[in-house]
């Protein structure tokens, strides 16, 4: 099965989805390599402010760093080969990469809310979410909560 590491710049959390204003960027690869991650490819995230010692112990990843800087973060390898530095890849990029191809689901308006107003569609203050606390439909990122008794 194939690998994926990516040396993520220095971020509040391990995957960088949270705060109050999360990058659409870090929300999209995070969920791209959770997903990878899912169907059992490796995948491993390094994040500065919490692992600096991983990037010191990759040497072709020090060398970049010691010639472009932190400017030249995320740093991402698929199989030990260096695929993009400087900005996360692409979808393509890395479907390209890992030989598989990425399907976009579309964006559900009002999250997963039926006509009733609360989350799973009824009118009773029932709710779709799931164990991590969002919508049963929505990505675990905080976000999609519409019914009354929802997040």
């Amino acid at each position: 099965m194939h690998s994926v590491e990516v040396f993520d710049p220095a971020m509040c959390c391990p995957t960088g989805v949270c705060g109050p204003s999360v990058d659409p960027e870090v929300l999209r690869i995070a969920g791209l390599l959770e997903t990878l991650s899912d169907a059992g490819y490796d995948v491993t995230r390094h994040n500065l402010s919490s692992e600096p010692q991983a990037f010191v112990q990759n040497a072709e990843v020090a060398a970049i760093l010691k010639e472009k800087g932190v400017g030249a973060l995320p740093i991402t390898y698929v199989d030990g080969t260096l695929l993009r530095s400087g900005a996360y890849p692409s979808n393509d990029e890395l479907g390209d990469a890992l030989g598989v191809t990425f399907v976009e689901q579309p964006a559900a308006s009002g999250c997963c809310c039926g006509s009733g107003g609360d989350a799973d569609g009824s009118a009773d203050g029932g709710c779709c979410c799931g164990s991590d606390g969002d919508a049963a439909d929505a990505p675990a990122d905080g976000g999609c909560c519409c019914g009354s008794g929802c997040c």
